[in-house]
């Protein structure tokens, strides 16, 4: 499993680059309309960052170790906040209410 999710996450913004332009609306209608305290499930390397609002406060949790890195590396290049959570969106680890809104793209 290990080698697999190194190379989807090493993959993975050259593959998103290739569809960018159908998907943006997307992630402009979905991540872009999130308000308040947000919850990406499944954020992967970060595609959906540049659409949050600036006063998203921002909590992704991610199952793969290499997406979550490349995750915090563009966040950094943004200047965006962003609590990393190492999980799966079957097992959410939140109280409930925790978030006012939850954003999911390209993971179901």
């Amino acid at each position: 499993m290990g080698i697999s999710q190194w190379l989807f996450a090493a993959t993975y913004d050259l593959l998103d680059r290739g569809v960018q332009r159908r998907v943006g609306p997307h992630r402009r209608q979905t991540a872009g309309r999130a308000t308040g305290r947000v919850l990406e499930i499944g954020a992967g390397t970060g595609a959906n960052l540049a659409y949050y609002r600036a006063d998203t406060r921002l909590t992704a949790i991610e199952p793969n170790p290499h997406m979550a890195r490349r995750l915090r590396r563009r966040a950094i290049r943004l200047g965006r906040e962003i609590d990393i959570v190492p999980g799966r969106g079957e097992e959410l680890p939140f109280d409930e209410a925790s978030f006012d809104c939850v954003v999911s793209t390209l993971v179901l």
